[in-house]
């Protein structure tokens, strides 16, 4: 049964990410409907002969407007019948988040044998690391809540560096410390965009109120409002926008405010990109677009947040191919494996991308887009790995 799940070589990229995903899915039927925004997602359309392709390699059928793969799932429950290995979960954390929570009812679900460890139990002792099994062989290791940069002083985020730095010589990590790293701080990750020639908003990180002020100035003078936002906090959290027409006394009050409160010395500055009212996020696993979430903001908070984490509220999304190829291009060029790829359309029809996370919040995607997000992953990675 392992056979059932071997890409062809015949696949090209396109058709190899359709394969997973049908795999991987925890149905066996689908709607034609379904997928065709699926093939749209991967980089096909819908009369692609490519799609028949992979239907007939997963034994599947088309029954109307339905397609049927009966076969996949005793497959799959053949296959985790037989995988023997172990995996481990590490929390950044103390308190358990939602992610963390799903994968491990997803590895129950599985009988995968796994254990738990965090991160803020580990450290060395004469040069060895303490509080995580060296010697134990694990098939990968998921870090969940790292948020190492968030709230930790730079000692602590130098240890937590190095922890993972010492796994990931023996052990798969998931996210690895550079794909968090890139993710988590706005500033490597606008660097890496610009490298790579993706729009983006015109952005300034900065250590001078000075600089900052006069990057607020000019863009209010082209008739722009402008965002500051901590340089690696997440969320949506101490998101502020400076609007045109703000005094310059009330302006420096602000800077001061972000630049020692909350950005320890830096602050981060983004020109405002007008919109309709909403903005998109996208969430990938290995290249493969498991799909798009419309995010609308709170009733009751600012109109221009559009973080779930802040009462925002989701609708599945329709990706154009230009917004495919420019989500999966920003995640390739950040390094990334598992990812959340937040854009923008500005009133001009322009996309943007805004930021991207290494350990993306699914909760919301499992209820619009009716997908079980860490039974994907698990899948995933057990067998294509």
């Amino acid at each position: 049964m392992e056979q059932f799940f071997t890409v062809p070589s015949k696949f090209d990229r396109c058709a190899t990410r359709l394969f997973k995903y049908l795999s991987c899915i925890d149905r066996d039927e689908i709607s034609l409907d379904s997928l065709e925004r699926v093939a749209i997602h991967q980089g096909m359309k819908m009369d692609d002969k490519r799609i028949h392709q992979v239907i007939e390699e997963l034994h599947g059928s088309i029954d109307g407007r339905t397609v049927l793969i009966r076969e996949k799932e005793e497959a799959k429950q053949q296959f985790f019948s037989n995988f023997n290995a172990k995996v481990a979960i590490i929390n950044g954390r103390e308190d358990e988040g939602h992610a963390k929570h799903s994968f491990k009812g997803e590895l129950d679900k599985r009988e995968i044998h796994y254990e738990e460890y965090w991160l803020d139990g580990m450290g060395f002792e004469s040069g060895k690391l303490t509080g995580f099994p060296l010697n134990d062989d694990y098939f990968f290791i998921l870090l969940t809540n790292p948020e190492f940069l968030e709230h930790d002083s730079a000692p602590v985020y130098l240890l937590k560096a190095r922890l993972l730095q010492t796994l990931e010589q023996l052990h798969r990590i998931i996210p690895t410390i550079d794909q968090d790293l890139v993710a988590r701080s706005k500033l490597h990750s606008s660097l890496a965009w610009h490298a790579c020639g993706i729009q983006t908003p015109k952005t300034m990180v900065t250590q001078s109120i000075h600089e900052a002020l006069e990057f607020i100035e000019r863009h209010h003078q082209e008739g722009k409002d402008v965002v500051i936002k901590p340089l690696a906090k997440g969320g949506g959290w101490a998101v502020s926008k400076i609007s045109r027409g703000t005094g310059t006394s009330k302006i420096i009050d602000t800077l001061g405010k972000y630049k020692w409160w909350y950005g320890n010395g830096c602050m981060l500055l983004q020109e405002f990109i007008e919109n309709a009212g909403f903005d998109t996020r996208v969430l990938i696993l290995d290249d493969i677009i498991l799909g798009a979430e419309r995010r609308f903001p709170a009733p009751e908070g600012e109109s221009w947040i559009y973080n779930i984490s802040k009462g925002a509220s989701g609708a599945l999304e329709w990706l154009t191919p230009h917004q495919v190829r420019l989500a999966r291009h920003a995640s390739s060029c950040t390094s990334q494996f598992f990812t959340g790829v937040d854009m923008i359309q500005d009133t001009s029809g322009i996309d943007h991308v805004l930021e991207i996370n290494s350990c993306p919040g699914f909760k919301g995607f499992e209820r619009h887009l009716d997908m079980n997000v860490a039974g994907f992953i698990i899948t995933c990675l057990c067998i294509f790995s």
